[in-house]
């Protein structure tokens, strides 16, 4: 277990780390279900492959918390799985459904790249 002081400043900001741990106490850096952390951050991770900006992908994750996901979609998962990835603890898809929607986003992929090459 690693424990982390969460305060963040102007300089330094732990994008990949869900608002229940940086208001909680110290002592406990997740919240239940244990997977919620790893999921809200590969979905922070997702925008910021996506848009090449830490800054985009900050005020789309605010946009996306605050309950609009329109034009949210990154690496081809949708605006509204994201929103799930990002939301409260609770309600953050399990690991196999973020890997079951991960693998489906690049079988299409492969799919309409197949389809777009000239024979």
């Amino acid at each position: 277990v690693v424990r982390c002081s969460w305060k963040e400043c102007k300089l330094k900001h732990f994008d990949w780390a869900p608002m229940e741990v940086k208001c909680k106490d110290p002592i406990v850096n997740f919240a239940f279900p244990t997977h919620a952390f790893d999921v809200y951050s590969l979905g922070v991770l997702i925008l910021q492959l996506e848009l090449c900006s830490m800054r985009e992908a900050r005020a789309v994750a605010s946009r996306v918390v605050s309950g609009d996901a329109t034009h949210a979609d990154a690496l081809g998962v949708e605006g509204d799985f994201l929103a799930r990835m990002l939301g409260s603890a609770p309600g953050r898809p399990r690991p196999h459904e973020v890997a079951h929607v991960l693998h489906n986003t690049q079988r299409l992929r492969e799919k309409n790249l197949q389809q777009s090459q000239p024979e």
